[in-house]
């Protein structure tokens, strides 16, 4: 290990020999360069580093000549991206139904304002942090809305509950609902979502994790998550479950989907997920937690049910 990052800055025509040297396939230079002027070589590294075998050198980087293209590299860059929207556009639905539940049943069982007294909550130093959160949202909040009732009301007392599920984030939500000191309460929030108690909170924060991927444009195919997903939890989505890799990705698309059909909308997204897999061969399933006969399977034989 070393304390001195001593790595020099490589104009992109340096940049692009340094890849040719290192065995890739430059087809078409002007490609090339656009690619790294306008993406960079450090977003574009995780993308090659599979294509990469074991140097003759330690320290240096190579690949097996011909072995691969800098068009495979953009290929496979261009499939996250598009896995990445299709896992966002789910994310988008699926929050959206968890913010509308906790705000249907909180204000029906406690009222509109109910939410905020902290005889609701297991937590009071929990309780007050949320109060604390949503009391800055509020106040820098820029949508009308917002605007619109802190000219009238002004105090954050008189805020209900339909309002606040639109000013906290996904995560601060899913501090409210995990605090709630009422079972039944929470299970009704989440029952028409087809989750419960057991597994809430492990995929709350799954789901935040991968939403912070795709909000800040990351890497999602190949990922391993920090948060796991346990197969125990999950097995009654589908018997694929247990035959995969908890911290990895396939996991969480059973999930999404899964969730998915508890909201209304449209129906075709996992067939648009097999179809991205298809269309894309770098990809390799198994770098995304797939089992070897994930096609067999009924979940994924089933599109469209």
């Amino acid at each position: 290990m070393t304390d001195h990052y001593d790595k020099p800055f490589l104009k992109i025509e340096k940049q692009i020999n340094q890849l040719r040297d290192r065995g890739m396939v430059i087809g078409d230079k002007e490609l090339a360069r656009q690619w790294l002027l306008k993406v960079s070589y450090y977003r574009l590294s995780p993308y090659w580093k599979i294509f990469e075998v074991v140097p003759d050198k330690e320290g240096e980087h190579a690949f097996m000549k011909g072995s691969v293209s800098f068009e495979d590299v953009v290929s496979l860059y261009e499939f996250d991206c598009r896995l990445r929207q299709l896992v966002w556009s789910a994310m988008e639905r699926i929050e959206v139904a968890i913010r509308g539940s906790w705000a249907y049943h909180s204000a029906m069982n406690l009222g509109p304002q109910g939410y905020q007294l902290p005889e609701h909550y297991k937590l009071r130093d929990q309780f007050e942090k949320n109060r604390k959160t949503l009391a800055n949202n509020y106040q820098h909040s820029r949508s009308e809305i917002a605007g619109f009732f802190r000219s009238k009301y002004r105090k954050l007392e008189e805020l209900p509950v339909w309002m606040a599920a639109e000013l906290n984030s996904f995560g601060e939500l899913a501090h409210w609902i995990v605090n709630l000191d009422n079972d039944k309460l929470i299970k009704r929030m989440l029952d028409p979502l087809g989750l419960n108690l057991n597994n809430f909170e492990s995929v709350l924060d799954r789901l935040q994790e991968i939403r912070n991927v795709c909000a800040h444009h990351d890497r999602l195919w190949n990922r391993r998550f920090k948060t796991i997903l346990h197969n125990e939890d999950l097995k009654h989505l589908d018997r694929c479950i247990m035959k995969s890799d908890p911290d990895r990705l396939h996991n969480l698309l059973v999930l999404l989907d899964y969730l998915l059909k508890k909201t209304p909308g449209e129906l075709e997204w996992r067939s648009r997920i097999i179809s991205l897999i298809d269309e894309c061969g770098q990809a390799e399933e198994w770098r995304m937690g797939f089992p070897d006969d994930w096609r067999s399977e009924r979940f994924w034989e089933s599109v469209g049910e």
